[in-house]
């Protein structure tokens, strides 16, 4: 159910609240970057000598309409901001916290794994016993049948 659900959302239809799926690139938000005035998935263009300035576009509006491009912004400040405001979320004590709350899901793993551990333990010990009553009761029809 979870994977229909993820394929679902990739695929790319903005008006149903899809994003899509990220794509592959130098750009940070390359596949996932919306335009801010129509909505629409952003794509991506490399610029400069060696094409290494990335660049988002865009071209919904050209594509579909045939008119001018909605809008292009550099990819380098963008991602830089993002980069800022992620780092800015991530204080020592922010890190604190979800270092705590790791530890404390990892402890809880380690509980769930002995308690399962013991379940097993506990099915061995029974299967065990139920063979060696089943023996015990069988040894004495067969000594009465020699």
């Amino acid at each position: 159910m979870a994977n229909q659900r993820r394929l679902a959302d990739n695929v790319a239809h903005f008006e149903a609240g899809h994003a899509g799926v990220p794509r592959k690139g130098a750009a940070l938000l390359q596949g996932i970057a919306i335009c801010g005035r129509c909505g629409r998935r952003m794509s991506m263009r490399y610029t400069g000598p060696n094409a290494d300035y990335p660049v988002y576009c865009c071209r919904s509006d050209r594509d579909q309409e045939g008119s001018a491009l909605c809008q292009e912004v550099r990819a380098l400040a963008v991602d830089a901001l993002v980069q800022r405001v992620v780092l800015d979320a991530l204080l020592p004590d922010q890190i604190e916290i979800a270092l705590a709350a790791a530890s404390q899901l990892e402890q809880d793993s380690r509980q769930l794994e002995r308690q399962w551990a013991l379940r097993v333990e506990r099915a061995r010990y029974e299967a065990e016993r139920a063979r060696r009553q089943y023996d015990a009761a069988r040894e004495p029809s067969r000594g009465a049948l020699t």
